[in-house]
């Protein structure tokens, strides 16, 4: 499970964290409930206690992933209300993310690199220029451009999709290609 932060009444909060703690949380109630004292004893053939957990952890797995949160995921957990709302907004957090990324993929070979570079590999311009043998200015021209073209595309997306559910943009233009800035 990849790590989404989100900031929540001055606490981080992590995907793999509110995992956790529902898992414990669930553990908690379902033992309380049954007045035992914490240690988990199988009583009866009928269920297996692994197949349960895994089952329930495949469940949550799936609403990180959808931010649709079924019936009984969260049954018995105190707060479950911010365990919902979190888990919805790391499930938004990652689709924006998906959908940045495949808009920096779509970009031609040398301008998807120069955008990996500034991006995820946290490169100065003037090593990116360096790299590309481009000019300093050029670059950093390039780098903004390219920035600004995705910025408006993305959040031309994700303001389609706030209406309800995820539903990826179509791109406006031929062959999934943003234009080439010239200059």
């Amino acid at each position: 499970m990849s790590e989404f932060v989100t900031t929540s009444e001055s606490r981080t909060v992590t995907a793999h964290g509110i995992f956790n703690k529902i898992k414990s949380e669930r553990e908690f109630s379902r033992s309380h409930n049954r007045g035992e004292l914490g240690v988990r004893v199988q009583s009866s053939k009928i269920s297996s206690p692994t197949e349960d957990e895994a089952i329930a952890n495949v469940m949550l797995d799936e609403a990180m992933k959808t931010g649709e949160i079924t019936d009984g995921l969260l049954k018995g957990i105190d707060d479950a209300k911010t365990y919902a709302k979190e888990i919805r907004i790391i499930s938004i957090m990652k689709m924006d993310y998906e959908l940045l990324e495949e808009f920096v993929e779509d970009l031609d070979d040398l301008d998807c690199q120069m955008m990996k570079a500034f991006l995820i590999k946290k490169m100065y311009i003037k090593e990116i220029a360096a790299e590309t043998g481009m000019s300093y200015d050029y670059t950093k021209r390039r780098l903004k451009t390219l920035r600004e073209e995705i910025t408006l595309e993305v959040v031309d997306c994700i303001e389609m999709n706030c209406g309800g559910g995820y539903v990826r943009c179509q791109r406006r233009e031929k062959n999934l290609r943003l234009k080439h800035w010239r200059g």
